[in-house]
């Protein structure tokens, strides 16, 4: 992350703010998404597991995993429009 936003010391004056503010917009955004889905999905899991332990299991681990998917692909847009 800090290859993105920059070292809060060592950035040049101003760079810091700017690209901590970018990353956080961004980031809270993906914790609302995550957010919002949580209730939905946690549902869906108490109730398979109440006929399968393992697909309640399954559908939790689904979420996680597109989760992380989202988190790294942010990153590396990230990456990419800070150049």
């Amino acid at each position: 992350m800090d290859n993105i936003k920059g070292d809060p010391i060592h950035s040049l004056p101003g760079h810091y703010p700017v690209k901590n503010h970018r990353v956080r917009i961004r980031f809270d955004e993906l914790e609302q998404e995550f957010e919002s889905e949580l209730p939905t999905t946690m549902g869906r899991a108490i109730a398979a597991r109440e006929s399968d332990p393992q697909a309640g299991a399954h559908l939790l681990d689904e979420f996680s995993q597109r989760c992380v998917d989202k988190v790294v692909e942010t990153i590396r847009d990230l990456l990419k429009e800070s150049g």
